[in-house]
């Protein structure tokens, strides 16, 4: 509110205290000398200054712009040696610095004491046309809040700021940097576990709820599930140091999570097999044994169960079911049709091929 004067100077006073406890890396011991490195860290600074009533002139007389002014008053003063060093700090920590002024949004004082009940529009001219020069400059020059040339995401910010808090709590120094790597490594487990869920929740979707399929038909579902979490995992603004790291740990994660599910199908697959073995063998061949008339006949009924078979069945048991259950099967009834064949051939002769 008002002009920056040494009241205004005094009460950020916060700025230093808190400088002197963060460090940039965690090899710092002090804050001393480490103002560029804790500058690269912090953002813009924009002092706006309400009901601001002076006019922009140097002890000349010269018209000066708003950001002058702010220069002005961090510029250091004789006898203000506590005061000076808030000055310094506040100019070494914010590189890049600027100044608005507003004037008071309403002339009369009652109006002001309930200024909350007042629409913008009602407010003087000049007020809302600083206030939205104002918008405007905020919206074109606000960056994203960075560490290097890393952009802080919000998880990743929450993550830094209870870094901070457990380093003040404890007595430590809380360290820039070594917050930020805790709070990245954070984010990056969190990246990974959300692409993770992703890789799972398709598989569910388009391969659990299918099995069993063929290899091949799997083995595009698969890479699809995985190309589709990999997308996920990628548009996450992750450091070069991570991203790899978090690439190879999904990669690790999805190669165990492939590994359950190509078992989980050949489970499905003998299964399902084995059941449709059973039922075409039984509705085809069983019951039946005793009255064929030859091997030809019997071996007919076979050809129409394997083509049924393939119809009715999928995935990778598809060929060991058949080689196993149903050859075995199949030689078993032919060995006893053929000893049936063999003696009946006395008393009713018949072709047995």
């Amino acid at each position: 509110m008002g002009a920056i004067d040494e009241q205004a100077i005094d009460e950020l006073h916060l700025v230093l205290k808190l400088a002197e406890h963060v460090h940039a890396r965690s090899e710092a011991s002090c804050f001393k000398g480490e103002g560029p490195k804790l500058a690269s860290n912090f953002p813009s600074l924009l002092w706006v200054l309400r009901d601001f009533h002076l006019q922009l002139r140097d002890g000349r007389g010269k018209a000066m712009t708003e950001k002058d002014y702010l220069e002005e008053a961090l510029a250091p003063r004789p006898g203000q040696r506590e005061r000076n060093t808030v000055r310094a700090t506040i100019k070494d920590l914010f590189v890049e610095r600027d100044c608005a002024t507003l004037i008071r949004p309403m002339a009369h004082e009652a109006d002001l004491q309930r200024l909350d009940r007042h629409p913008f529009t009602s407010l003087r001219p000049e007020f809302r046309s600083q206030v939205e020069s104002l918008v405007t400059t905020v919206y074109a020059e606000v960056k994203p809040k960075q560490l290097g040339s890393m952009a802080v995401s919000g998880p990743a910010f929450v993550g830094m700021v209870t870094e901070y808090c457990k380093a003040i709590n404890s007595t430590a120094l809380p360290a820039i940097r070594s917050a930020w790597t805790s709070a990245v490594l954070r984010q990056s487990r969190l990246c990974v576990q959300q692409a993770q869920r992703a890789y799972e929740e398709h598989v569910s979707r388009q391969v659990n709820a299918h099995l069993p399929m063929s290899p091949s038909q799997l083995q595009d579902r698969l890479d699809a599930a995985e190309e589709e979490a990999f997308r996920i995992l990628s548009e996450f603004d992750l450091e070069f140091t991570y991203e790899w790291q978090c690439q190879a740990q999904l990669g690790s994660s999805i190669m165990h999570l492939r590994a359950k599910v190509e078992a989980d199908n050949i489970e499905a697959s003998r299964r399902c097999c084995l059941e449709a073995a059973e039922e075409l063998y039984d509705e085809l061949i069983s019951g039946g044994l005793d009255s064929y008339s030859s091997l030809e006949q019997l071996m007919h009924d076979w050809d129409r169960l394997r083509e049924l078979y393939m119809e009715r069945t999928a995935g990778p048991a598809q060929a060991e079911v058949m080689s196993t259950w149903l050859l075995h099967r199949m030689t078993l009834s032919v060995q006893r049709v053929h000893v049936g064949l063999q003696g009946g051939f006395g008393q009713n002769p018949i072709s047995c091929c």
